[in-house]
Formats: C-alpha cells, sequence, structure tokens
C-alpha cells in the first residue's frame, strides 16, 4: 500500500496544527505498512534540509506546478504507482485530482482539516463566497473515493455539505505525541497560563481576544501573581494591542516542551470553527491540566480528562478552582496523559487510516466530471498571505527538490519529467 500525499502551506518545522499533522502521519504511516510520498507546495516557508533528513520522499515543487502544470505529478505517479492520491485541498481535488485520477484511475482521498462553507460562514464570509464553496462541496461526490475528517460533527457537516455515501467517511482523530513530548506535573511554584496556536488564523484570534478581555482580569483578580503566556505565531497587530506585564506574546519556539515548564494551566477558549484541535492533544500528553469549550473539545472521546466552560463564568471558575489546588490539576493533567497515549497514539492513527485506505482501494471511484480550472487558492491560504504571517516568495518555478532519506536532489523539470 502506498500514498501520494499532497501538502500545502508549511510543512516541516510544524508551524501549526495542519503541519503537525503532515508530519506525524508520514512519520507513522510507514511503521503501520504504508509507504508515504510527499508533493510540496514549496513556497519558501519549509526547511527543505529538515525535510531532507526524514524517513519518506518529498518533492518540493513550485505553487504553479502543484496546481496548473500536472507533468510532476504524473512522473511521480508513472515511477511510484501510489494506491491512493490523497489532498487537504477541495480546490486541488476538483482541478489536479480529478485530472489525475482519470488519467491514472487512481482513487482520491480528502483529508477534511474543516468545512470551508461552515467555517466560512462562522467567520461572517461573504455570502457570495460562501455559496462558491458550498457549489464546490457538492460536486465532491463525484470526485473522491472516500474522505476522512476528524471528528463526528466534522463527519456530519461534511455529509449534509456533499451528499457523500456515509461509508465513504471516516473519522479518523488527529493523534497526540506522546513521544517527544514529556509528561509533567504541576509544581508550586508554577504560574503560567498557556495558549498554544497560530494566532493568524481566526478562531484562534478571537480566542486570544476573548481572554485577554474577559478571562484575564477575573482570573488575576485572585491569582495575581498568574502570568498569561501564548506560544506560536501571532499579528503585530494583535500582539501589540495586548502585550502587557502579564499578557506575553513569545513567538515560536523550538522545543515544544519548554513551553510547559513553569506552566499551571493550558486554555483553549475556541468559540468558533471546526476539526480537531491539536493544541488540546499536546496539552493532554503534557499533564498540565486543560481548560477548554465543547468546540475545542471536539473529538476528544472522554472530556472528563479536561475542564469544559462553554461560558464565561464558567470558564473562569475551572480556571480559578484549579489554580486553588495542585492536587486537582495534577489528577486532571495525569488523565489526560493517560487517555492520550491509550487512544491518541500516532500509532493507532496510522493503523486507522491504513484499514480506511484498504476500504478506500477495494471500492474506488474514479471521477465523472472535467477538472475544474483553479481560480482562486484556499482561503485560509489567502487569509494567511493577507495577514502577514508569511511572505509570497519568487522561487525558481523550474525546479524539483526531491529530498529525503538524508539526501537532496535538485533537479530542472523538464530533467526530472523526461
Amino acid at each position: 500500500m502506498e500514498v501520494l500525499k499532497y501538502v500545502e502551506g508549511s510543512f516541516i518545522p510544524s508551524l501549526d496544527g495542519a503541519s503537525n499533522r503532515f508530519r506525524q502521519a508520514a512519520k507513522s504511516l510507514p511503521d503501520a505498512g504504508v509507504g508515504i510520498q510527499i508533493i510540496h507546495c514549496n513556497r519558501g516557508w519549509s526547511d527543505l534540509n529538515e525535510i531532507s533528513q526524514q524517513r519518506f520522499r518529498t518533492y518540493a515543487i513550485s505553487p504553479s506546478y502543484f496546481y496548473q502544470d500536472h507533468s510532476v505529478a504524473e512522473k511521480i505517479i508513472k515511477n511510484r504507482r501510489p494506491d491512493i492520491v490523497e489532498m487537504d485541498s477541495m480546490e486541488q481535488l476538483l482541478s489536479g485530482g480529478v485530472h489525475i485520477s482519470k488519467k491514472f484511475k487512481i482513487p482520491l482521498v480528502f483529508e477534511v482539516h474543516f468545512v470551508s462553507s461552515v467555517l466560512m460562514s462562522d467567520l461572517n464570509a461573504d455570502d457570495q463566497a460562501i455559496d462558491g464553496k458550498k457549489n464546490q462541496e457538492w460536486e465532491l461526490k463525484d470526485v473522491i473515493s472516500g474522505a476522512v475528517c476528524f471528528t463526528d460533527l466534522d463527519r456530519r457537516n461534511f455529509l449534509n455539505a456533499t451528499n457523500l455515501d456515509p461509508q465513504r467517511v471516516k473519522v479518523v482523530p488527529i493523534g497526540s505525541d506522546t513521544e517527544s513530548i514529556k509528561q509533567r506535573d504541576v509544581q508550586d511554584g508554577d504560574h503560567n497560563i498557556l495558549f498554544l496556536g497560530n494566532m493568524y488564523f481566526e478562531p484562534n484570534a478571537q480566542a486570544v481576544e476573548y481572554t485577554v478581555d474577559q478571562i484575564v482580569p477575573a482570573v488575576l483578580e485572585h491569582h495575581p501573581e498568574v502570568v498569561f503566556k501564548f506560544i506560536g505565531d501571532v499579528p503585530d497587530s494583535l500582539k501589540s494591542k495586548y502585550q502587557s506585564e502579564k499578557v506575553l506574546f513569545t513567538g515560536r519556539v523550538e522545543d515544544i516542551n519548554e513551553v510547559f515548564d513553569g506552566s499551571r494551566i493550558c486554555i483553549a477558549p475556541i468559540q468558533t470553527g471546526g476539526g480537531m484541535r491539536v493544541k488540546v492533544l499536546t496539552y493532554m500528553a503534557s499533564g498540565i491540566p486543560t481548560v477548554t469549550t465543547t468546540i475545542g473539545a471536539e473529538g476528544i472521546v472522554d472530556t472528563s480528562a479536561l475542564k469544559i466552560g462553554d461560558n464565561t463564568h464558567d470558564f473562569i471558575s475551572h480556571v480559578n478552582r484549579l489554580l486553588d489546588s495542585k492536587e486537582s490539576s495534577v489528577s486532571l493533567g495525569r488523565k489526560a496523559r493517560e487517555l492520550a497515549e491509550q487512544v491518541y497514539s500516532w500509532k493507532t492513527i496510522a493503523t486507522k487510516c491504513r484499514e480506511f485506505y484498504k476500504e478506500v482501494v477495494a471500492n474506488p471511484i474514479i471521477p465523472k466530471i472535467y477538472p475544474r480550472p483553479i481560480v482562486d487558492e484556499p482561503f485560509w491560504l489567502t487569509e494567511t498571505i493577507q495577514k502577514g504571517r508569511f511572505k509570497r516568495n519568487n522561487l525558481d518555478r523550474d525546479t524539483v527538490e526531491i529530498l529525503g532519506f538524508g539526501e537532496t536532489n535538485k533537479m530542472r523539470v523538464e530533467e526530472f519529467v523526461k
């Protein structure tokens, strides 16, 4: 069994939940008996040297060869003969995915990080733009052989949006990195409250604003020793608005374990968006107690390992009670870590993916429509660039960088495809 997977945006280092999923899946699938090859849209946002050290093959190509010109992908498919092509972009599926699937009779799988029309509606996007996404979603039923959702809620929303056969839509949660994240118990001197995430992503930005405006004052009134730390990429506008002695934005970190030193509570006051929150799984692996919302805990099978506060009063109460009781904090954190190890290990996730891939290969769908032209990039990507998290880089569009297993081989496209 071999899968060719498309990866857009950042990849390695893992700077957000999506890239963390890409990396961990690529590392874990081979151990489950699934070969993995990556086609990565190289925008200059990933560390190609680090990618070259991974135990899987990555082909880094320019956006033009990722979206419009499929000659590189065709050459890879001819050489590798993958059983499945997996994409996480609806726009890509309807264009390049359809082209490849029809030509090579290879089934397509959609990795659904969120249902675009639902998220855009939650974020009050333009009605015309939402309708456009709904039309694309409806076409997917004639294109994909299967879809992987991370939560039951996303699966329901996706089925409503696509009318796809329910047997073809599988819930496979995101994993928790219990191997590299060290478990720790909170200590008496710990006084940091931690938020982890990419704050260019609007649901995270909204959570930060809610935290500083509503949660911080009420907590500091009872626990003036506390410091709120926000870890991850952050727009200058958000940082300049809220940074203070008690509210710190630290940016990216190299070692995720460092952010948990001195942390007393982890929070995820998420109000909008879909998908499974990698930050919550990361918190659980750390053993630090977590306070979140029902939306933030979506996909967690046992929410008794977390504290759930869906209104401001309950959220604040949970935070203050945990600050008051070290014993309760340690107990909750240990329960969360145990759940992460038992249910959300990447080994378990990879095995579930493999079994679903087998079902797809046994019952493939070849697209019934013609490829749709790419008229816009995925809206999350456009938002990321517009907000300035990453810059558009003028890289050499006519090269392919072949990376992995400690090697790097850079070739001209015309040489690669001949």
